[in-house]
């Protein structure tokens, strides 16, 4: 696997009724362009590999480390993530995920992607959810990232 050393840039924010928290924070990581995947690796300050897989279907990210996780993004749909503390004990969260927004580019120099959208617990993004599952708010991320020049 080819893998070309990048700059990453990530924004988030996240609404949850009146409140709303954003952050930034840059990277170093790993690029590796395939012929329809793209995947974009960098290690967090929380001691967490942080994995994009971009492909013409949708996103998904995983997480791995003190917090194990993944989560899936198609446009518009509700798709699934989970999010474990403890993989030994097999706990997992299950997740649900609306996606408003989901655009990314990339060249062999640069990219970005940009999601827009609302997470749950559960099936609360059902009609039918259990009113005792959370609406865990609205979450815009921007990722950009640039290859180090040699």
């Amino acid at each position: 696997m080819n893998q070309v050393p990048i700059t990453i840039s990530i924004s988030s924010i996240q609404e949850d009724g009146g409140l709303k928290e954003a952050s930034r924070s840059e990277y170093q990581g790993l690029l590796h362009r395939g012929p329809t995947v793209t995947y974009v690796r960098y290690d967090d300050t929380e001691g967490n590999s942080n994995t994009l897989r971009l492909a013409p279907e949708g996103v998904r990210v995983y997480r791995r480390g003190g917090m194990q996780a993944w989560q899936d993004f198609r446009l518009g749909e509700v798709t699934g993530g989970g999010l474990s503390f403890d993989p030994e004990r097999h706990s997992e969260m299950m997740l649900r995920i609306h996606t408003h927004e989901l655009v990314w580019t990339a060249s062999a120099r640069e990219g970005q992607l940009a999601l827009v959208y609302d997470l749950y617990t559960g099936t609360s993004a059902a009609e039918d959810a259990d009113p005792m599952e959370l609406t865990l708010g609205r979450f815009t991320l921007e990722v950009a990232w640039a290859v180090i020049a040699s």
